[in-house]
């Protein structure tokens, strides 16, 4: 019950966290304002303010610390956000109570150190809010929007979004950097980032997609039907798994189709498109997308005159390039005021080069929109923060080139969308906190296919549940020669974690973690976290592999296949492991054959254990082996039988997974060790691909 009301309240941070803001920016106006002897009555004004601003700021930082508990937040960033809103909560309490007892409401006065306090909470406000700012929309956000010339000056510019401009050879696109990894940024990352790790997964980086989740591998390289990274996508709106939430922006029907292809294809971040497969629906795409999407891009447009640019920037206006080597520019205007028509009227000699404009947070009128209508070659429209109305928007229909459109906190309603429709190349219209309905949305979405117009936040996304995470567990290696050092961590500071070391689920009665500690021997470290009136955590498994002798050489009896054939012969006693990406080097796979390999440790010594490492990932047809099989020699010539044991085909589908096979035997001397993998043959009855060639994979075999 208590873990219920404290993820309910604490998901109300997002919506009480700007009361404080206002009351005390408010307090400090009315606090300065009567500083002056004839204004001096605003200090009762100020201090009343203040004091909701405190309370306030009390409420918002115990909602705020009580979302904090929740997973998908990194230590670093949450630590930060709640020291100084913690911070914000107790100066501002403080503040409270001094400003009522060191001010002279006759005079106007105030003490000094009541001043410095002022200033401490302005600041703690300040950082407090930029360090929320920063885990809600990341790290770029406030950098984002500035003007070319300024993010070239200091390395910010994104050369993707520049790729537009040029026509490229379709064989040659890059297809991760160029079509899959633009997709999963403006349409993932703000949730699966450092700062914000919604399930534990990181989408921002190849080596936070390939860790997967809380639930495992997202990405089954060979088979997006298998993968939930693409399952989550085309899974019903109203399903709660399904991805992007509800509410946000949706992928498009080819963005899916691409994701689908690259998972197909083997997932590489490195291979282009004329290295993969291609259908001809994804053909269709690329074409599609390497041709200028927008008449304009393909237009010859001449240079702008310079003494237009001059006469434009001497009345104030700030206009430069979007990017070297095009005649295109941008003006910014936004937060200025006494934007009149006169002055909106210098832009018009620039009307064939001007493909972006911010107006937002200016006071311009609608008939400073009628003048922007004769800027016909505009993309980019900033509007919002504006007191235009539906009589400014009717000028919209004339800007038949405009891609993007941010109407935020505008007088604009439902009657404002008709002005869209004809606006083919529209792809993005912002309407947050305007007239639009959801009626007015869903008009605007059946007029202009592929429309994202944002209305804001479900409140569907304020709720979630309660249970534990699973404990992080780190470590210096999991292939270890003498000791490995394990640490675990909880998303709850103040959570238990028990943890078992024979591979057995643990429980509350299991040893207590209180540190890090060695393992020394083969087998698996399991950990759960508990927590009174929280649900316990599933359990986290960390297998470990003690490795007793350096393989000197090895013999294979028959290759791997050419397809997965990893560093050759060695790459299974080079002691690097593999991941659930099969097609890279650290893994040799057969199909349809069995891998029979002989492993010189190079002297005579005792053995007891060999280790084999496997994968499986069964929508890509790889199978743990159906047996195993041990013996050792002492001359190479002459083996005898140490080990043998059988695994059971799978019953049903499961995600990609790795597995340590761990044969134990009567100790023995020995100098030489033969390993037989047997391939499972054929898939299963029940699986799709049933009567062909299966695959069996191995990355390493280790004695001990």
């Amino acid at each position: 019950m208590i873990n219920e009301l404290i993820a309910f309240f604490g998901r109300f941070h997002p919506l009480v966290l700007h009361l404080p803001i206002g009351f005390i920016v408010a307090a400090a106006l009315l606090q300065f304002f009567s500083t002056r002897k004839d204004m001096a009555v605003y200090r009762l004004a100020a201090n009343f303010v203040l004091s909701i601003g405190a309370l306030t700021a009390v409420v918002s930082a115990v909602f705020g610390y009580f979302l904090s508990l929740e997973s998908g937040y990194t230590e670093d960033a949450i630590f930060w956000h709640r020291f100084w809103g913690i911070g914000l909560a107790l100066l501002t309490t403080i503040l409270a109570w001094t400003n009522q007892k060191s001010t002279d409401v006759t005079e106007g006065t105030i003490t000094k150190f009541n001043t410095w306090l002022w200033v401490g909470t302005l600041v703690f406000l300040t950082i407090a809010g930029h360090t929320g700012g920063t885990i809600t929309h990341g790290e770029t956000y406030l950098t984002e929007n500035l003007p070319t010339p300024v993010k070239q000056l200091f390395g910010l510019e994104d050369e993707a979004e520049l790729l537009a401009f040029n026509d490229v050879d379709i064989d040659s696109i890059p297809v991760y950097n160029h079509l899959i990894q633009p997709v999963i940024k403006n349409r993932c990352i703000s949730c699966h980032n450092p700062s914000k790790r919604k399930g534990e997964l990181l989408l921002n980086s190849p080596d936070g997609i390939n860790a997967g989740g809380e639930n495992g591998s997202v990405i089954t390289a060979g088979n997006a039907s298998r993968s939930s990274f693409h399952g989550r996508l085309i899974l019903p709106m109203d399903n709660k798994k399904h991805m992007p939430p509800k509410g946000k922006r949706q992928l498009t029907t080819e963005d899916i189709e691409l994701i689908a292809w690259w998972i197909n294809e083997g997932a590489s971040y490195t291979a282009k498109a004329g290295d993969l497969n291609m259908p001809e629906n994804i053909r269709a795409i690329l074409t599609e997308r390497t041709a200028p999407k927008n008449p304009l891009l393909a237009m010859e447009i001449d240079e702008a005159d310079a003494d237009d640019i001059a006469d434009a920037k001497s009345a104030g206006i700030p206009v430069y390039r979007v990017a070297e080597d095009i005649p295109f520019l941008q003006a910014n205007l936004s937060g200025k005021k006494n934007i009149s028509t006169e002055l909106l009227a210098y832009l018009e000699p620039l009307s064939e080069q001007l493909v972006e404009l911010n107006l937002g947070r200016t006071d311009v009128t609608d008939e400073g929109i009628a003048v922007v209508s004769n800027l016909p070659h505009l993309q980019r429209l900033y509007l919002n923060n504006t007191a235009i109305t539906n009589r400014g928007a009717q000028h919209l229909a004339d800007l038949k080139y405009l891609t993007y459109l941010n109407m935020y906190d505008t007088q604009i309603n439902d009657s404002a969308m008709i002005n869209l429709a004809d606006l083919e190349y529209l792809e993005d219209v912002y309407l947050w906190q305007t007239g639009v309905t959801e009626a007015g949305f869903a008009m605007l979405g059946e007029q202009i296919e592929d429309t994202a117009a944002v209305l804001g936040l479900p409140l569907a996304e304020l709720f979630g549940t309660t249970k534990l995470k699973p404990p992080l567990v780190t470590y210096d290696n999991k292939l270890f020669k003498d000791s490995a050092t394990v640490t675990f961590e909880s998303n709850l500071h103040d959570a238990n974690i028990y943890y078992t070391t024979d591979s057995t689920d643990p429980t509350p009665e299991s040893k207590r973690y209180d540190g890090p500690f060695s393992i020394k021997n083969t087998g698996e470290v399991r950990a759960i976290a508990e927590k009174a009136d929280w649900e316990t955590s599933d359990v986290a498994i960390v297998e470990f592999v003690k490795i007793g002798y350096v393989v000197k050489d090895i013999k294979l009896a028959s290759n791997a296949s050419s397809r997965y054939a990893g560093k050759g012969p060695r790459t299974l006693i080079d002691q690097e492991k593999g991941d659930i990406q099969f097609a890279s080097e650290y893994w040799l796979g057969y199909e349809q054959k069995n891998l029979t390999a002989t492993l010189d440790i190079g002297e005579t010594t005792n053995l007891s254990t060999v280790t084999v490492s496997c994968l499986e990932n069964i929508g890509s047809w790889i199978f743990y082996p159906q047996r195993l099989d041990v013996w050792t020699s002492l001359d190479g010539v002459n083996f005898q039988k140490a080990s043998t044991r059988r695994y059971p085909a799978p019953e049903t589908d499961r995600p990609a997974s790795l597995k340590y096979f761990i044969l134990d035997f009567e100790e023995r001397q020995a100098r030489y060790v033969k390993v037989k993998v047997t391939n499972i043959g054929s898939p299963p009855d029940w699986h799709q691909g049933a009567g062909g060639k299966a695959w069996v994979f191995v990355d390493e075999i280790l004695l001990d």
